[in-house]
């Protein structure tokens, strides 16, 4: 079952995951975009689990973090599909911004 909303442009991003205020380590991203992101982590969370991701973003040469919370769509060995659940105008101006660089 597809459960991406919109295209995702491989981009490579350190994610901080955490759930419940806690934090279980740094990540990188496989892929982005306005839906979602994979994220090669592994099996960390289920199905459905909710989670918060902290994504460093690179900003115009200034690092930057940006908080979001998602759900795992998907769930592998592999790493993991997030879908956000909140929408972070900061994050989302910011994401804008990278995609259309990397176009």
């Amino acid at each position: 079952m597809e459960h991406r909303s919109g295209s995702r442009k491989p981009l490579n991003f350190s994610v901080e995951l955490l759930h419940c205020d806690r934090s279980y380590g740094f990540f990188k991203s496989e892929n982005i975009g306005h839906g979602g992101l994979f994220v090669n982590a592994g099996e960390r969370f289920k199905t459905g689990d909710y989670i918060t991701a902290k994504v460093l973003a690179d900003e115009s040469g200034s690092d930057s973090f940006h908080q979001i919370n998602a759900i795992v769509v998907h769930s592998s060995e592999n790493g993991m599909g997030l879908m956000w659940v909140d929408y972070n105008i900061p994050f989302f101006n910011t994401l804008d911004y990278i995609l259309s660089s990397a176009a």
